[in-house]
């Protein structure tokens, strides 16, 4: 969501410089259309709502990725390998 907000601002800030440079250069930014001169709510909507269900969705396949490249790795160590992964956790508070 972030993306888009950046990417709005980016087109705002070139339509002032082309506007003090004296160029009629318009974005449509934050739904707004200079063509009809009418604000497009149902499509800056839709870009923040799949850029936010984009965002949650690859966040937490990430997450889902990270942790079972985390346990694939426990699951090929041997028994003193995995007492030493014990021991440090236990010293390190990682045994809650």
């Amino acid at each position: 969501m972030s993306e888009e907000l950046l990417a709005d601002f980016s087109k705002g800030c070139y339509d002032v410089v082309k506007w003090l440079q004296g160029e009629d250069t318009r974005l449509n930014t934050f739904g707004y259309d200079f063509t009809t001169g009418q604000w497009n709510g149902s499509e800056i909507r839709d870009r923040y709502l799949l850029s936010l269900v984009g965002g949650a969705v690859g966040g937490g396949l990430t997450n889902v990725v990270t942790n079972y490249k985390m346990i694939d790795s426990y699951n090929n160590m041997n028994d003193r390998q995995a007492v030493e992964q014990l021991v440090y956790m236990a010293r390190n508070g990682g045994l809650d």
